[in-house]
């Protein structure tokens, strides 16, 4: 108790008073209601500071830990897109803490927890709102990397109720050859959210940076051929959250003048233990014309027992119209593991 209260000690006298939406108040007098008697000496500067929030949009921090912790959708968002076989399921043990929390227009956004496993960035977030939006809600702002020239980009957010959803965002950085970070450093801005044909605009400003987590790297250059299209394994990248395996594509010229578009992906990981993996593909970057494509995959993280993977890569044939015209299995790649 003694930690807690000296974590929650704020000055609210050198705090600028200033108007608050309708949902932190809402919020502040649910978290106050819930909470015993006996703790509310502890916590009532927080719920003061809670109140005189400056500004229509707030970043709200320093609260941002404990009034969570009251929230139960706000506890392991992760979880409501996971389960044992699911490439997050060591999200939460290796996960970076953001805790930043803005609102504006009636909407509030918390931003929980992140995860950079060297390839891709892994963000998860709450969002609470005034007014009923329906089943579904989206925004196309994506995550901002500094220093990408571009980037492969994924969300889905689900409903928990009438006021509240939970996201999950997936950024695979692009950056020139070569160069590696270890640091990244993040900004999210969305200025709008869609849900049944209305548009929400709001101002929200997110900046975080999240450390890479500590993996090592197989280079493994193994490759399979089929029918002019050349599947290219370069390395695969192991940490305690997942594990990512970065290729290569190369299609000749007789199957690109069959099709307007080639492409492969990791229909199917195993172990030697015979475990199933589940395969995200992150994106990446190729000529036009299909000739050439790089980029990665990511899965939960190999059982620490297995001794080699066998990938199975497919083929996808698509037209111009985008109708698919063939799928082929290409002959599998097993890998010894280091």
């Amino acid at each position: 108790m003694k930690e807690l209260q000296s974590m929650l000690q704020v000055d609210i006298d050198e705090i600028e008073l200033a108007k608050v939406t309708e949902i932190e108040r809402k919020r502040v007098k649910n978290f106050v209601l819930g909470t015993r008697k006996k703790k509310y000496s502890v916590l009532k500067k927080v719920v003061a500071a809670a109140l005189i929030l400056v500004g229509s949009t707030v970043t709200v921090g320093f609260t941002f830990p404990t009034l969570a912790s009251q929230l139960p959708f706000m506890q392991n968002i992760i979880n409501h897109f996971t389960d044992k076989e699911s490439i997050y399921s060591n999200f939460s043990e290796n996960a970076t803490t953001i805790g930043q929390m803005q609102s504006s227009n009636g909407i509030s956004i918390m931003i929980e927890n992140a995860v950079f496993d060297g390839t891709s960035l892994t963000v998860t977030y709450a969002i609470e709102t005034e007014e009923k939006l329906g089943e579904n809600i989206f925004s196309n702002d994506v995550f901002n990397i500094k220093g990408a020239s571009g980037a492969g980009f994924s969300s889905k957010i689900e409903k928990i109720d009438d006021a509240t959803y939970v996201g999950i965002a997936n950024v695979t950085p692009i950056f020139n050859e070569g160069k590696t970070i270890d640091t990244m450093d993040v900004t999210w801005a969305p200025k709008s959210f869609t849900t049944s044909g209305t548009e929400i605009k709001g101002d929200w400003q997110f900046h975080f940076t999240v450390d890479k987590l500590v993996g090592n790297t197989q280079f493994v250059d193994q490759s399979t051929h089929l029918d002019g299209v050349t599947f290219l394994i370069q390395s695969i990248d192991k940490t305690d959250v997942s594990t990512v395996i970065h290729y290569k594509q190369f299609a000749d010229e007789n199957v690109r003048k069959k099709s307007a578009h080639v492409s492969v992906t990791l229909a199917a990981v195993s172990d030697n233990l015979g475990h199933r993996y589940e395969v995200q593909g992150n994106g990446g970057f190729g000529a036009a014309d299909s000739s050439f494509f790089e980029g990665s995959s990511t899965m939960k993280a190999i059982d620490p027992q297995a001794t080699s993977l066998t990938i199975i890569p497919t083929i996808y044939l698509h037209s111009n119209d985008g109708d698919m015209q063939e799928k082929k299995e290409m002959a599998p790649i097993v890998v010894e593991l280091q």
